[in-house]
This record gives structure tokens, C-alpha cells and sequence, in this order.
């Protein structure tokens, strides 16, 4: 927007950097589609290995999913410094988040053990990735059909 703004009409200095910008920036897209493609294009999902790491952290990853469900409980702010507080001692003294949770009063006053331990585990949070996921696979199988019929 700023590059638009022309001191006169005749001045195309504007024109030329917006041409330039408009070339880096399609120079570098490119660059970026050709790598990504490069890198997954011999990609194979292990759903047993990305299930492992997904359980490696014995559910500190759902410390946002915690978070939400205390917030409707305690309220945002509270809930954000607590959370805060119970995730950092956990990785600094390498102690295990539900023990963490379950020793937190405020915790254990408003959620059972099943419920902590339901919340903590990835199987169970995994939002909306699975239909953005179909629907972005959905979305590149049509494109590569329009593509296919622009070039027959």
C-alpha cells in the first residue's frame, strides 16, 4: 500500500518497486513450492511413530486443551497463570504433568482424575485436524483434475 502512494502522476517509481517486490516475491514462492515438494515427496506417515511422539511428553503438548477447559471453570486469566506455572515446573524439574495437575488443588477441587487424565491425552484433542486434513486432500485431488484438464 505504501509503495501506491505517488507524489504525482507522472512519478512511476511507485510502479517499478511494486514490479520488483511483485518478482522477489513470486521468485521466492516458487522457491518455497519447490522445496516443499522436495522434501515430501518420498514422505511416508508411521500413524505408530507419530503416535509414540505424540504420548513422549506425557501430555504437557495439551497444556492449551488444559487451559480452556480450567478457563471455563476459573476463568482466562487464572487459568492461564496457573497452567503457566504447572507447565514450566514440570519441564524445568523434569517432573510428570499429571502428577503436576493432580497436586494443584485448584485442579483436583473441580476435575476428577479421569477427567485430568482424559485432557491430557492427545488421542483425545485433536480438534478440527482431521477435516481440515480431508479437506485439504480434497482440495489438491480437484486441483489436480483442473490442472490436468487446463494442459490435456
Amino acid at each position: 500500500m505504501y509503495s501506491a502512494v505517488r507524489p504525482y502522476e507522472g512519478d512511476r517509481s511507485s510502479y517499478m518497486l511494486f514490479d520488483s517486490i511483485l518478482e522477489e516475491v513470486l521468485q521466492l514462492t516458487t522457491e518455497i513450492l519447490l522445496r516443499t515438494e522436495e522434501l515430501t515427496r518420498t514422505m511416508v506417515p508411521h500413524p505408530d511413530r507419530m503416535l509414540h511422539n505424540a504420548l513422549r511428553n506425557a501430555g504437557l503438548d495439551n497444556c492449551e486443551h488444559v487451559m480452556m477447559e480450567l478457563a471455563s471453570k476459573l476463568g482466562k486469566d487464572k487459568a492461564h497463570s496457573l497452567m503457566y506455572d504447572i507447565a514450566m515446573k514440570t519441564a524445568a524439574e523434569g517432573e510428570d504433568f499429571y502428577t503436576n495437575l493432580i497436586a494443584n488443588p485448584l485442579i483436583s477441587s473441580e476435575f476428577t482424575t479421569e477427567e485430568v487424565k482424559a485432557m491430557i491425552d492427545p488421542r483425545n484433542y485433536v480438534g478440527l485436524s482431521s477435516y481440515l486434513a480431508q479437506m485439504q486432500a480434497d482440495r489438491a485431488k480437484k486441483m489436480v483434475e483442473e490442472i490436468k484438464i487446463t494442459f490435456s
